[in-house]
């Protein structure tokens, strides 16, 4: 008998578009959309990058149950010591590592259920309303007036409005999350085909800094409180450009960079005050503060403020103060006393953060890009 296929999940999405600027001024939505777009709060940056730059995708082991299901990376997946009764319980989110009890590896594939987070965010039977960058209220005309042009008298002598519907699938919510990492205008630029509404190079770099960011950027070590978490460079600077040109680094600060990576945006946003730079990663991390405690199942609010990193994720000296989740007893560490890179090493740091091990073949390489700099 033929294989019945299994019809795409879409969710419903309404949008009010102003036909003259060719722009979205406000979509309406209801729980199962707004879920997902929380669910991007919840995502690693190393995900998102994944993600949007490839078919697969993967929205994070508490997003699982959400209206459409992106995620085929086997997160749900993990790893039993299959050696005996007392080793059942101990698991690990990777296959081979060595079980604490008999040292046998981490083989037997399991399915764990979402489990707490199943269900989405969100109590059912409201509707939000979105705006073009991705600031979610519950819907309600006065909110709908702050997003119609000052001038607009009533909406039935506009003619340049008209209202859209549209089927949100797998595709278009990787479409809105790669949009939200690069434009402020979100909703126009992906559904209206928009170019206009990319970030300029001012609102990229966060305008603010919480007090604990602030002091730790510091350059000058001996101005920081003593319970500060500092790291050291070796920089090699242009003074006449005041631009670095290369670090030296060790392995706890290569740590530190591939923790970006592991960092789920929720908490890159939090821990910058929603000044992260992204505007509609903000936007969507403001709107959870916002939000009444009401509109969110139990718990969940205080989860999105601050989703954390992965147990064992994170690196073993954290200046930016990232937390990490409390692990389950019987996980099993995938790193063991190590940092993510051997140590010790050096790695050489350009300014665009490609790093490399120090060797003698990198080090040539490097000086005669730097050689080449100061030619031009």
């Amino acid at each position: 008998m033929a294989e019945v296929k299994k019809e795409a999940a879409v969710v419903s999405l309404k949008l009010l578009i102003d036909d003259s600027k060719n722009r979205v001024v406000a979509a309406e939505a209801k729980k199962d959309l707004v879920d997902i777009l929380f669910g991007f709060l919840a995502l690693p940056m190393a995900t998102v990058i994944r993600l949007t730059a490839t078919s697969g995708a993967t929205i994070g082991y508490n997003c699982k149950n959400l209206g459409i299901n992106i995620d085929d990376s086997g997160s749900e997946i993990t790893y039993a010591c299959s050696a005996g009764r007392y080793c059942s319980s101990y698991y690990s989110q990777y296959p081979n590592l060595s079980c604490v009890l008999c040292r046998q590896g981490t083989t037997t594939i399991e399915r764990r259920s979402g489990g707490y987070y199943e269900g989405g965010f969100l109590q059912g039977g409201v509707v939000f309303i979105i705006s073009d960058d991705l600031r979610i209220r519950p819907a309600s005309p006065a909110v709908l007036s702050q997003l119609l042009p000052a001038d607009l008298i009533t909406l039935s002598e506009a003619k340049q409005f008209r209202e859209m519907s549209v089927d949100v699938s797998k595709d278009e919510v990787l479409g809105l999350l790669a949009h939200s990492m690069f434009s402020e205008s979100s909703l126009s630029d992906f559904f209206l085909g928009n170019k206009g509404g990319a970030l300029s190079h001012q609102k990229k770099v966060g305008s603010k800094l919480s007090p604990s960011i602030a002091t730790a950027v510091q350059t000058t070590p001996e101005q920081n409180p003593p319970s500060t978490t500092t790291l050291n460079l070796k920089v090699t600077t242009k003074k006449s450009t005041n631009k670095i040109l290369f670090a030296e680094a060790t392995d706890e600060f290569f740590d530190f960079l591939c923790s970006f990576l592991t960092t789920p945006l929720g908490s890159m946003a939090h821990v910058l005050d929603g000044h992260s730079g992204f505007i509609c990663i903000d936007n969507l991390y403001l709107s959870v503060l916002e939000l009444e405690d009401k509109w969110f199942l139990s718990g969940l609010k205080s989860t999105l403020q601050n989703p954390k990193i992965a147990p064992y994720h994170n690196c073993k000296k954290q200046p930016l103060k990232l937390e990490e989740r409390v692990a389950n007893a019987y996980l099993l560490k995938p790193r063991g006393i190590n940092n993510f890179a051997l140590q010790p090493s050096v790695f050489m740091v350009p300014d665009d953060l490609e790093v490399k091990p120090l060797s003698l073949l990198t080090s040539f390489n490097l000086m005669r890009e730097v050689v080449e700099f100061w030619k031009n």
